[in-house]
């Protein structure tokens, strides 16, 4: 039996306890009001800030990216933060559906673990039977070496993998490393894959028979800085959902705001695009192919 979101707080804080390697553990935290409640999140923030402002990180983005899940999706959040895009999509889960959300660093887990069990708690957002909510502390990456983790306290969110031969003071980055098919097979499979995972979604993406088979929806992060430290460019990218045959589709309307509007675009490629922006990639088999292409802009 898979632990559930309550057991798992516990094994996080001990975790989290094991030094004070984790420089994040040496933040503090506090309860700011968001779209879906008080929610836990860092003290002097980045992201914490756009919570505070508009209600949630980047709100018009996930709301364009939640926008095409089903009441009854199997969503894969791979790079889950303190929960911001999973808190969105439990909001167009009514019906139920699965969340697996994976988040590497052992103290942000635990605070991830908090704000979904709070949102989802049945007293307080009226649960639905059947939706099902797992957290997995792990790293979505290929493990080819000894990597650590570099901490960016300003954007708890930025922070990243790195060789643990250029950071030997950084945290050990000792949770185990996961690809997108052993996700699959321990957990299900799913039809929606958000992926954030600050410079790794290249070399998951492309390793993956799943995705290749099965083709999900996926919502990604492009920063070319980040994909470049993993070997990967916008070309690699732009090469994959071509042959893999995906649609791109971003929004082009306010990346930040205090509403859920966004406007649609499609677009042809990656490349060029600036070094930092999110993608919708919709297979062109799929019934939201056609319906975003009539509503991109004109």
């Amino acid at each position: 039996m898979r632990p559930s979101v309550r057991s798992l707080i516990d094994r996080f804080r001990k975790v989290a306890k094991k030094g004070p390697r984790h420089a994040l553990s040496l933040k503090t935290t506090h309860l700011v009001e968001s779209c879906f409640g008080p929610i836990e999140a860092y003290v002097d923030d980045v992201i914490t800030d756009q919570i505070i402002e508009f209600g949630n990180h980047t709100r018009p983005e996930f709301a364009f990216a939640c926008s095409v899940l089903s009441p009854r999706a199997q969503l894969f959040d791979l790079g889950a933060h303190i929960g911001t895009f999973s808190m969105t999509a439990l909001g167009k889960m009514m019906g139920g559906g699965r969340i697996l959300a994976v988040e590497g660093n052992p103290v942000t887990a635990a605070i991830l673990s908090r704000n979904l069990m709070r949102v989802a708690d049945p007293k307080q957002r009226g649960r639905q039977p059947g939706r099902s909510i797992e957290v997995l502390n792990a790293f979505v990456a290929v493990q080819d070496g000894d990597f650590a983790i570099q901490e960016n306290r300003a954007n708890t969110g930025a922070s990243m993998l790195v060789p643990r031969a250029t950071g030997p003071n950084m945290a050990p980055a000792v949770q185990p490393f996961y690809g997108i098919d052993a996700l699959v097979d321990r957990y299900f499979p799913p039809d929606y894959i958000k992926l954030d995972t600050e410079g790794t979604e290249g070399q998951v993406l492309t390793g993956s028979r799943f995705v290749a088979d099965a083709k999900p929806l996926i919502y990604l992060e492009v920063n070319e800085r980040t994909l470049a430290a993993f070997g990967t460019t916008t070309s690699d990218l732009d090469d994959l959902f071509g042959r893999l045959g995906y649609g791109l589709y971003v929004n082009s309307f306010d990346r930040n705001g205090g509403h859920d509007l966004y406007r649609i675009d499609r677009i042809t490629t990656l490349t060029g695009r600036g070094a930092f922006f999110d993608v919708l990639c919709v297979p062109v088999t799929h019934e939201m192919y056609k319906v975003l292409s009539r509503l991109c802009a004109p």
